[in-house]
């Protein structure tokens, strides 16, 4: 019998603290760039706060770049994304709703491309605390099945 392999994704969990850094900021510098193109929420929220996508050199520039709060996708995700949405509304297939149980429900809408990364981060968190193939365990995550 062949021993499981100890990690889910081995070239991210097992790359060294240099080599993250370098990884987050190069998928940082590729999110601020993708949302200042195509989402008006966030053009603005940026031209506002005296930032561009190319301001972000370092990983500490990025205290330099305005907070999304919850009150942000409460007001300008409706509707259907409103003008938070970076993609047509046709290209997002799944989308998920908070309670509201604080106010106004919260709605975040999602690509396939989004549904498979948040998968394998899933995945990944669960395989890290020991879940495996045929376990069974309690899903007692907030947000039921469709997010996890």
């Amino acid at each position: 019998m062949a021993s499981e392999p100890k990690y889910w994704e081995p070239s991210i969990e097992t790359m060294s603290l240099e080599e993250m850094r370098k990884l987050q900021l190069t998928r940082l510098k590729a999110q601020l760039k993708y949302v200042y193109e195509r989402s008006p929420f966030y053009r603005k929220k940026f031209d506002e706060a005296g930032v561009k996508p190319d301001d972000l050199k370092t990983l500490e520039d990025l205290k330099k770049f305005p907070f999304t709060t919850k009150m942000d996708l409460r007001q300008y995700a409706y509707p259907h994304g409103g003008e938070l949405r970076c993609v047509p509304l046709s290209e997002t297939p799944y989308f998920h709703c908070t309670s509201g149980t604080t106010g106004k429900p919260t709605v975040m809408y999602y690509t396939r491309n989004d549904q498979e990364k948040w998968a394998n981060i899933m995945a990944r968190a669960l395989y890290g605390s020991g879940i495996r193939k045929g376990d069974i365990m309690l899903n007692n995550y907030a947000n039921g099945l469709f997010t996890g």
